[in-house]
């Protein structure tokens, strides 16, 4: 006999047991608005106990259902889900940067596609295929970005109890194909700032001053776009036995939506992430170069209005300087990535991923540092050819012994200045180079 289905407000037999930890815990199943049950537990110390707490629950959880309307839950639209996680998101105070990019990937990607389908027919295997289309287009980055989405829409359904399961999670994560990470030489980077001060000389219908917001991106160590154009004076200290220059937001510009927060070129009070916001010490010729312009308030790159210059203005300026210099390829995301790899040669990469405001070091490590790809330690092979010796190649069917006394002896032979000493040390030189050979 199958189990009786339970409608709301109905439970069905509390179990209970008792824990390893000595505690007992009841459970049951009840009745749901969707007409499946769920199950509730509660745990106490006694078995009365368990029994009291969880029909407390069982009634709050029951008066909480009563409120709802049956009819809209199992027909609720990807839309109307994803509209409700949208709000209790926007009020939870997130930066609007964010808002933003999670608006657009609903607006533009996922709405037009499964937002008229209700939540509860949506599969597992429908969104992998819609990732994968973006996937296949090598459009990664976007397809990761929708399946964050998804997942947060799906979490918040099943917080309702809209949805079982997050079928969105159990969609495959997105790897992007590691890519080698190109960095600009110092040459091309002298050219670009070379181009910039002499357009910045000769003036023009464009004010914006490209050439020292190349500077202050590469003075003050690699620093965004957004961050360096949202850059003010009270965020510079010029006079301190160390100077700095503290990175505390950046700059965002949303094209629609009827919210303050939506519409609008925006200098947010906070940068991309918590380690984005970082005091950077600067070095003396971008010190100079600032006092140069220096104010006492407001942004430091500002249009005449005082308002804060745009990322697309600043791309069409430097879209002209990179022609210009020759390098129609370039990005303003490569001054960055020359930096951390300036950084991190000098230095490590530890100091440069702190630097840059990353996160972790393996995003520094493997976004933007350029590396020379490691080649095996063979010292100890090498160290025989001090002082101008040269070594006979051994015999590859030799054993580690042989091999070490067929080089001796052909060192012995052609090269008598050898005293014994440096015969034992190179004897251990080869018999630890053999030792690691055979390991591999």
């Amino acid at each position: 006999m199958g189990r009786v289905a339970l409608t709301l407000g109905q439970w069905g037999t509390i179990a209970v047991r008792r824990l390893e930890d000595g505690r007992y815990r009841a459970s049951c199943r009840y009745g749901h608005p969707d007409g499946k049950s769920r199950e509730l537990r509660a745990t106490g110390a006694s078995p009365a106990e368990a029994k009291r707490v969880l029909v407390t629950r069982l009634s709050s959880r029951i008066n909480e259902l009563r409120q709802w309307e049956p009819s809209t839950q199992s027909s609720k639209s990807f839309n109307e889900v994803a509209e409700e996680w949208f709000s209790d998101l926007a009020r939870s105070g997130r930066p609007a940067s964010t808002l933003r990019r999670y608006e657009e990937q609903l607006r533009i990607h996922l709405k037009p596609r499964i937002g008229s389908r209700p939540i509860t027919d949506i599969t597992r295997a429908s969104l992998q295929q819609l990732l994968r289309e973006y996937i296949l287009q090598g459009r990664y980055a976007r397809a990761r970005g929708l399946r964050s989405v998804l997942i947060a829409v799906f979490r918040f359904a099943m917080e309702q109890e809209w949805v079982d399961s997050n079928v969105a999670r159990a969609t495959s994560s997105v790897a992007r194909p590691r890519r080698e990470v190109r960095v600009l030489t110092a040459d091309q980077v002298t050219r670009l700032r070379d181009v910039a001060r002499r357009r910045a000389a000769v003036g023009g219908k464009d004010h914006l001053p490209v050439d020292l917001i190349i500077d202050v991106i590469l003075g003050a160590g690699g620093l965004r776009v957004g961050e360096a154009l949202a850059l003010k004076w009270q965020h510079v200290d010029l006079d301190s036995r160390v100077p700095t220059i503290t990175v505390r937001g950046t700059v965002i510009e949303v094209a629609r939506g009827p919210d303050a927060w939506q519409k609008g070129l925006h200098v947010q009070d906070r940068p991309k992430s918590s380690t984005s916001f970082r005091a950077v010490p600067v070095p003396a010729w971008l010190v100079k170069r600032l006092r140069q312009r220096q104010r006492d308030e407001g942004l430091i790159f500002a249009t005449r209005t005082g308002r804060p210059y745009s990322k697309a203005n600043f791309s069409r300026s430097w879209r002209s300087v990179r022609d210009e210099a020759g390098l129609p390829g370039a990005t303003p995301h490569d001054l960055r990535r020359y930096i951390a790899t300036l950084v991190a040669r000098a230095h490590d990469i530890d100091t440069a991923s702190k630097l840059l405001g990353h996160a972790s070091v393996q995003v520094t490590e493997q976004h933007y540092i350029e590396r020379a790809k490691a080649a095996p330690d063979v010292r100890a092979t090498l160290e025989a050819l001090d002082n101008g010796h040269s070594v006979d190649v051994p015999n590859a069917t030799s054993s580690g012994r042989d091999t070490t006394g067929a080089v001796l002896d052909s060192l012995t032979g052609t090269l008598p200045t050898l005293d014994a000493h440096d015969l034992a040390r190179l004897r251990r030189l080869l018999d630890v180079e053999y030792a690691r050979r055979m390991e591999q």
